[in-house]
């Protein structure tokens, strides 16, 4: 069984060391993702090594930028639906 089958979760600070090996693990474990983080390079590097389709999506914000950031929550809305798990990674 699948932990996380049919939830949604956003990731900040989604492109460092810790962000990626959680996108990993919840991916594995049924999640779809909003991979959050503020390089759109970095970002494409991460999507395309985990592999998970339809079920992961990108969105470029800073932290520190509360407009970016609420964009960023009303983006995982519109792409999936809603949102249960939020992991708040970003370091500033």
């Amino acid at each position: 069984m699948l932990r996380l089958e049919s939830k949604v979760a956003m990731i900040s600070g989604a492109t460092g060391g810790i962000g990626g090996a959680t996108a990993r693990r919840f991916l594995q474990e049924g999640a779809s993702l909003m991979l959050v983080g503020r390089s759109a390079s970095k970002l494409e590097e991460l999507v395309n090594s985990l592999d998970g389709g339809e079920r992961v999506r990108t969105y470029v914000a800073e932290a520190n930028d509360e407009a970016a950031v609420e964009a960023s929550f009303k983006a995982t809305v519109a792409a999936f639906g809603g949102l249960d798990i939020l992991f708040a990674n970003a370091g500033t």
